[in-house]
């Protein structure tokens, strides 16, 4: 599955922890799988200042090295923060989100909703922005799937 815009350039917030790792109870986990984790590691630095071990997986933004320790990686939950918002291709979205989910371990997803029309469209960079609002994704997921504080989840629980 490919995409028609790159997300290599959406990774630009170099000095903020993304929001996600805010809004969920990380402690209790051992390893979290960071997917779409972006260049910067800011939620590396996070976890492991947590003691959690960090797995971070992005095809635009991580060597070929890191990718593959990622995908054989063992991990307990699995981050995925501002990754769907700029993908245009529902199947590309519903496949990440089956990967994910078929991992059959506590999954946190966040979406940045921009303008919130649901008109996708080519933003800066080059890169693409759905403009949808988080419970709108829900569609590529199970029923069993929750927004809870702007997060989809498997485990509302968790979420602060």
């Amino acid at each position: 599955m490919k995409q028609n815009y790159t997300s290599a350039n959406t990774s630009i917030n170099k000095n903020k922890l993304p929001v996600l790792y805010k809004k969920i109870f990380l402690l209790g986990f051992d390893s979290v799988l960071d997917y779409g984790c972006g260049k910067f590691n800011n939620g590396k630095e996070f976890c492991e200042n947590m003691g959690i071990q960090w797995f971070g997986y992005d095809p635009y933004n991580r060597t070929e090295e890191e990718n593959r320790e990622a995908c054989t990686a063992l991990f307990d939950a699995v981050l995925c923060s501002n990754v769907l918002n700029v993908i245009d291709s529902d199947e590309v979205i519903q496949g990440i989100v089956n990967e994910i989910v078929g991992t059959a371990r506590p999954y946190f997803f966040t979406v940045y909703e921009g303008n919130k029309s649901g008109e996708g469209c080519v933003s800066m960079w080059d890169c693409y922005q759905r403009n949808e609002k988080t419970k709108d994704y829900l569609r590529f997921f199970p029923e069993t799937a929750v927004v809870r504080k702007g997060v989809i989840t498997n485990a509302p629980e968790l979420v602060k």
